[in-house]
């Protein structure tokens, strides 16, 4: 480079769009970034005659799911720390629920069941993420695109790799607001702060959604999978919200009871 004096492949450089594909030449951490930021905010015309190769969006795939799976164990254990300091106010807002809501503070205080809880969180995590890939499919085409079009797919999980950063940040506030409870010039920016970024981590799956279908349109050009696709997609994930942690814990709690059963 005639400015830095740092060595770079030009050829390298000109061959994709996406920064994660350019990570060795511009660091992984600022090329992760960048490439959540492209995914998220860039339109696919801006991806014509990008280059992406299977390993590296797999690796951009797995490392967003480790983020996600990192903050969710996160703040479910604080979700379990915090109940027995301010059970009162949880009660308070449980009032009129289901019985199933109304006693998640003894849930959360059984290890089992804490453990059960985020394993199933995870897989729900890991499930959700990877049953858009089979949309991506395509029959009567060569294994080039077919593997470009999963790498696709790996990408379009970007706009999720904002809700660690989001969420973070909103136990941040959540946390200042907690303890400026009788500061009303500093509780009431900071739950200000706490419910937009809310909101923001609530966007995020909404924008992932569009960024699949996006992508599925880059792939496919069908009008009538994008449509499919749209209607499909939030029902399967709604299923995999309610059946994996339901089946996870039912099949723990039954080799539990059947384990206590044979001993006694």
């Amino acid at each position: 480079c005639p400015e830095c004096g740092h060595r770079f492949d030009r050829a390298h450089i000109l061959q994709s769009v996406i920064p994660w594909e350019q990570r060795k030449q511009i660091g992984r951490f600022k090329a992760y970034w960048r490439t959540v930021r492209f995914i998220t905010f860039r339109e696919p015309i801006a991806m014509e005659g990008a280059e992406v190769t299977l390993p590296s969006a797999l690796i951009f795939r797995n490392v967003t799911l480790f983020l996600l799976c990192l903050v969710t164990v996160i703040l479910i254990h604080l979700w379990r720390v915090y109940q027995p300091h301010d059970s009162a106010r949880l009660r308070k807002l449980l009032i009129g629920q289901p019985m199933a809501f109304s006693r998640l503070p003894e849930f959360y205080s059984n290890p089992c069941f804490f453990v059960t809880s985020v394993i199933a969180c995870c897989l729900v995590l890991i499930a959700a993420t990877g049953v858009s890939g089979w949309f991506f499919h395509q029959r009567r085409t060569t294994q080039s695109h077919q593997r470009t079009a999963f790498a696709l797919h790996c990408y379009s999980i970007g706009p999720l790799a904002w809700i660690p950063l989001l969420a973070s940040l909103a136990v941040l506030f959540f946390a200042v607001e907690v303890h400026s409870d009788h500061t009303p010039f500093i509780f009431y920016p900071a739950a200000g702060a706490f419910g937009t970024l809310c909101v923001l981590c609530a966007l995020c799956p909404i924008v992932y959604w569009l960024s699949i279908l996006r992508l599925l349109y880059k792939v496919t050009r069908s009008r009538m999978r994008i449509f499919v696709t749209a209607v499909t997609l939030p029902i399967l994930w709604l299923a995999l919200v309610y059946a994996i942690p339901t089946g996870l814990q039912f099949a723990v709690n039954y080799l539990v009871f059947f384990y206590v059963s044979i001993r006694h």
